[in-house]
């Protein structure tokens, strides 16, 4: 069909895995809405929970992650365990 990619393509695993693993934020500055679409800052996970395990590097998209020092911290040690290239 049209809309289908050659079967090898289609099964290529990416290199980059994307995801959160804090969501909402501190702060209430006026011209954000974070705070107001995903409320108080809180952990939703670790890099397990978005990483394929196939992948080499992430994009972590927290938008304050530093506001959880000690979740920051156990994310860097996973990052540094699993040897992975990582972008905030």
């Amino acid at each position: 069909s049209p809309t289908t990619l050659r079967p090898e393509i289609e099964e290529m695993k990416p290199k980059i895995n994307i995801g959160f693993t804090t969501r909402g934020c501190i702060r209430k500055c006026p011209f954000c809405i974070v705070p107001e679409k995903e409320g108080k800052i809180r952990v939703v996970g670790d890099i397990y929970d978005f990483w394929d395990r196939e992948g080499t590097e992430l994009i972590i998209l927290d938008n304050n992650i530093l506001a959880l020092p000690e979740h920051f911290k156990m994310i860097c040690t996973q990052l540094k365990q699993e040897n992975l290239k990582v972008d905030f």
